[in-house]
């Protein structure tokens, strides 16, 4: 082949070709990445500025991850390059091959996984087969292209024009092969799985405008490199890769706000000026909080809020899962499929005509406010952001926070080095915020917005695993422990299967990092706390803190809590702190009775003087345990309200609980489920259901070892660990619960998890980073 040096005395690449390729297949990748994010959440549309900020940002980060590859790749080719004497159109070729490369060996790995999940149970075989099958056919095609596009920076004469060509079915080719368009009505139905893409006529038309702009963008790029690459116009180039670096930088016009949410609303308010914070503990289990009895964790400053509050001693999750627990929570539903919000698993979305307190008190007129500390309640994961003004669910700080927004999906060489390569150690990534971090938005917020009655939801994930708090925490409750754990970092899936040679100082040694989690975000709230108290708020703000549910370190079941119901895991702290109850000198009270966390959503709105969508008796027509004519607020029990819950003692017939007139307040019990999941190599653990009774548990699983199906009672008054299953003595003495237990069995059978429910493949990738999965 004839030497062709058209635009350079050697015939080796040189830095400026490293530029070029990361210039082209980077900002492809990022338009992709961009027609992907306005397919998903159309709603950014309507703020121009953070469109723009999420579009160049995915275009500029894939080009800087292309950068320090393609120059390593660059010092790898040069002296083969040498040693062989090849043209600069080879050379090139070698460097465009390697640039397309990764990106198609991402989309491969992707579309394996996709067409291999038909079949579950070999789907780790036939997703590593199909990838081999599939790269066969993406090497010679990526060589093919790169070959097209080496002629065309050449100019060589042969194929100017077909060279154009082959660039033009290669923007079309990125496109169909990185939107959703591709993703969800060919890729995912074909391989049976659902995506709860939805592309509509305004989304094809936004498509194919970024079609058009990747054509453009090809031939620009074509006539903009053959400028810049002339020495003589090394200025321009200098003064575009400035342009290039600081545009993201340039507020308000490019960057945009951090996040956006609902437009808040212009209405008049219609309920009482006051405010609401609502904080959620992620995965905090009750008896590591110091005002509810925790001997070991340390935690002055919800000690601090209950002096001054009420703690409900009963409060229990419908289901221990972040996602599900919190949308009853936020809706007043229980998670039952017909007659309620239906989502029983995390990265489920929640429908859209439920309405939620966010909702309602945006409607109502008040500012609402969400700062999310975990993936599984960002806006992907739930659709919980509906009715906030402000929903803070990007999970990186400073500069990342600016050129990586989580909400976009990235096929790039970012994506291969992390998670095919793990070079994590080099990349910022991260599904989580620290609770400091959660705490300084939560008062960035404060301090521009608490002149007018609002609701604040500050959702803090840090007990969840990793177990990793920040110093001195790490240390504050481990410094006794030596053994092989210490220091080692928490995989989830990895520690978990070594928990049988495990002994009780290893598992003790992770209990502990977990308390140091929870001490940590208690002096972090305490910050908030004492914001509040200089701003003087509290004295018109309802405070609410609360845990979706807990975490396990018993029962031979470690370091989780989604396929379970122990107590530890359903059983959950509730402190409510009211402003009107502190007027009547009433604090520090405890109340017994038997709580929901779907209540709240009901005592919320109480307080605010407002009247939820629906009344309490139609959204919980059904629901087992429920007692009719209760509105489901708590405030009552605070000011000297009327407890109690039907006894566990009184006389049936049939089955049915007679001599228990309604109650003002409480549950008779509350229906709490399990999820259930196996990583690759483990065994279904099956899924475990309970009626929750104030001191005692009827618990029921179809599938547990060794018996199947069981049945376990257990009294927590005189057992609170729920090591001794009564059940073989109460039904030989044909008691109540034995009445009750068909009842237990007959609304577990209705409690099933379809495979049908709209669930995105990236959010089923990132619930498995964090072990969902």
């Amino acid at each position: 082949m004839a030497r062709n040096n058209t635009d350079s005395s050697s015939p080796l690449p040189g830095f400026r070709h490293v530029l070029e390729a990361a210039l082209v297949f980077g900002v492809i990748c990022g338009l992709a990445d961009a027609s992907y994010l306005y397919a998903r959440w159309p709603d950014i549309s309507a703020d121009l500025g953070l469109a723009l900020r999420f579009a160049h940002s995915t275009e500029f980060l894939t080009v800087l991850a292309y950068l320090p590859y393609l120059t390593i790749i660059l010092l790898i080719l040069r002296p083969v390059v040498k040693a062989r004497g090849w043209t600069l159109e080879i050379s090139l070729s070698m460097l465009y091959f390697t640039a397309i490369l990764p990106a198609g060996v991402v989309f491969v790995r992707r579309l394996a996984g996709m067409v291999a999940a038909e079949s579950l149970l070999v789907e780790g075989v036939k997703a590593d087969y199909y990838f081999v099958k599939y790269v066969w056919l993406l090497i010679p095609l990526a060589w093919a292209i790169s070959a097209s596009l080496a002629r065309l920076r050449t100019k060589t004469p042969f194929a100017v024009l077909s060279s154009r060509l082959v660039a033009f079915a290669f923007a079309a080719t990125a496109f169909l092969i990185f939107t959703p368009m591709w993703q969800g009505q060919y890729l995912l139905a074909r391989a049976n799985i659902y995506s709860g893409v939805d592309v509509g006529p305004e989304i094809r038309l936004i498509l194919v405008g970024v079609l058009v702009l990747s054509v453009i963008f090809l031939f620009v790029a074509s006539l903009l490199i053959g400028l810049l690459a002339k020495p003589a116009r090394g200025r321009i180039f200098a003064a575009f890769l400035i342009l290039v670096f600081i545009l993201p930088f340039l507020p308000p016009i490019f960057a945009g706000p951090p996040t956006a949410g609902t437009k808040q609303s212009q209405t008049q308010l219609q309920g009482r000026p006051s405010n609401v914070v609502l904080v959620s503990l992620d995965t905090t289990r009750v008896d590591d909080i110091g005002c509810f009895g925790s001997e070991v964790t340390t935690t002055p400053n919800i000690d601090s809020v209950a002096q001054d509050a009420t703690c409900f001693d009963n409060a229990i999750t419908p289901m221990p899962l972040t996602g599900p627990a919190h949308m009853s929570m936020l809706t007043g539903l229980q998670p039952e499929a017909d007659i309620g919000h239906g989502v029983k698993s995390n990265g489920i979305l929640l429908s859209e005509d439920i309405p939620t307190l966010a909702t309602e008190l945006n409607e109502a007129g008040y500012k609402t406010s969400a700062i999310i500390g975990g993936w599984p309640m960002s806006r992907q994961a739930t659709g919980l952001h509906r009715g906030f003004n402000y929903y803070h669910d990007i999970f990186h700080e400073g500069i990342r926070a600016r050129f990586l927004p989580d909400q976009i999906w990235s096929v790039s060489v970012l994506k291969l080095l992390v998670k095919y390569l793990r070079l994590t150690a080099f990349v910022p990534m991260g599904r989580t915020k620290y609770a400091d971090t959660v705490t300084d938005q939560a008062i960035e917020w404060l301090d521009d917005n608490s002149d007018d009655p609002f609701f604040l939801f500050v959702h803090y994930y840090d007990p969840h695993y990793l177990y990793s708090p920040k110093a001195p925490f790490d240390t504050v409750y481990t410094s006794d422990y030596d053994g092989p754990y210490k220091g080692r970092f928490f995989d989830q899936a990895g520690i978990t299967r070594e928990t049988p040679n495990m002994t009780a100082e290893d598992i003790g040694y992770y209990r502990d990092m977990y308390r140091g989690e929870i001490s940590f975000v208690d002096r972090e709230f305490g910050r908030l706390l004492e914001w509040g108290d200089n701003s003087g708020i509290w004295d018109n703000t309802l405070l609410i803190i609360t845990a979706d549910h807990g975490e396990s370190f018993e029962h031979n079941y470690y370091f989780a809590h989604t396929d379970r119901v122990y107590d530890p895991l359903i059983h959950v702290p509730l402190i409510i702190r009211n402003p009107d109850a502190l007027a009547e000198g009433i604090s520090g009270n405890r109340v017994d009775t038997l709580v929901n966390l779907s209540d709240i959503y009901f005592s919320v709105l109480s307080f605010l003087d407002l009247q939820p969508s629906e009344n309490p008796d139609e959204m919980h027509d059904g629901v087992t345990g429920s007692v009719e004519g209760w509105d489901h607020d708590l405030l009552p029990l605070m000011v000297g309200g009327v407890a109690g819950n039907p006894s566990e003692n009184d006389e049936t017939q049939e089955g049915e609980i007679i001599n228990a007139e309604p109650q003002p307040v409480g549950w008779r019990w509350i229906a709490s489920q399990s999820f259930d999941f196996a990583g690759p190599g483990e065994t279904s653990l099956g899924r475990f259901y309970t009626f929750r009774f104030p001191q005692s548990k009827l618990m029921f699983s179809p599938d547990s070892e060794p018996i199947q199906p069981m049945l376990q009672y257990f009294n927590l008054a005189s057992d609170p660990e729920e090591l001794i299953d009564l059940y073989p003595e109460i039904a030989e003495e044909d008691d109540l619960r034995v009445y009750i237990a068909p009842g237990l069995v007959e609304w577990s059978l209705l409690q099933t998890i379809t495979d049908d429910t709209p669930r995105s493949f990236e959010a089923l990738e990132e619930l498995e980073s964090l072990g969902y999965i």
